[in-house]
C-alpha cells in the first residue's frame, strides 16, 4: 500500500467519479450504490410511517430525511427518481407510497369513532380536540391523526382547535344563508 499524493488522489476520485463508482452530493463522496440503498431505505420508512399512521395521508419529507440522515440534495434526487418511476406520490408536502389511501384500520377504526361520536354528541359546541381525546382516552398526537383524517376524508371542518360535523356545518350554513337572505348584518 503506498500514500498518494494530493494531486494523485485528486485524479483518483475524479476517475472513480467519472466510471460512477462515486457519488458526489454537497461536497462529500459516497460509494455509487448508496443512492440505490438510499431509495430503498425511502420506500420502507415511508411503508412503515403507512402501517402505524394509516389513517394520515402521508409522512413530512423533513420527517423521513431526519429520520434517515439524508444529505439534503441526494435526498431530493432519490425522491424525483422514486416519484418518476412511479413509487411514491407527493402531494402538499407529504411523502405516500403510490395508490396508498389513508383507511382506518386496527385500533384506529375504534379511535375514529369514538372522536366522531363526541364531536358529533357537541353539534354546535363542540368539545376542543383536545377535551375530546381526553374524553375518549386517546394522547393529543393521536386525536389530531383522527382530526386529520375526518377532516380530509369525512367531511369533517376545523376551526381552529375544533371540529364540526357535516351536519352541523350544513346547519350553521343554512341558517347564516336564511338570516343574511333578510338581513345585511349578524
Amino acid at each position: 500500500f503506498t500514500a498518494l499524493t494530493p494531486k494523485e488522489l485528486q485524479e483518483l476520485l475524479n476517475r472513480l467519479y467519472r466510471e460512477g463508482k462515486l457519488l458526489l452530493s454537497e461536497g462529500k463522496l459516497y460509494p455509487a450504490d448508496y443512492g440505490e440503498r438510499l431509495k430503498e431505505a425511502v420506500v420502507e420508512e415511508i411503508k412503515k410511517f403507512h402501517e402505524e399512521w394509516p389513517i394520515l395521508e402521508g409522512v413530512s419529507k423533513e420527517a423521513v430525511r431526519g429520520k434517515l440522515k439524508a444529505p439534503k440534495e441526494l435526498f431530493e434526487k432519490v425522491l424525483n427518481r422514486l416519484i418518476e418511476e412511479g413509487k411514491l406520490q407527493e402531494a402538499n408536502g407529504l411523502l405516500k407510497l403510490k395508490g396508498f389511501e389513508p383507511k382506518e384500520e386496527g385500533r384506529w377504526k375504534e379511535a375514529v369513532e369514538r372522536l366522531k361520536k363526541e364531536v358529533d354528541e357537541g353539534g354546535f359546541s363542540p368539545p376542543s380536540v383536545k377535551e375530546a381525546a381526553k374524553k375518549v382516552g386517546l394522547g393529543e398526537e393521536e386525536a389530531y391523526a383522527v382530526t386529520s383524517y375526518l377532516k380530509n376524508r369525512k367531511g369533517y371542518k376545523r376551526f381552529g382547535d375544533f371540529l364540526l360535523s357535516p351536519e352541523s356545518y350544513g346547519k350553521i350554513v343554512e341558517i347564516l344563508k336564511k338570516h343574511f337572505s333578510q338581513k345585511e348584518e349578524l
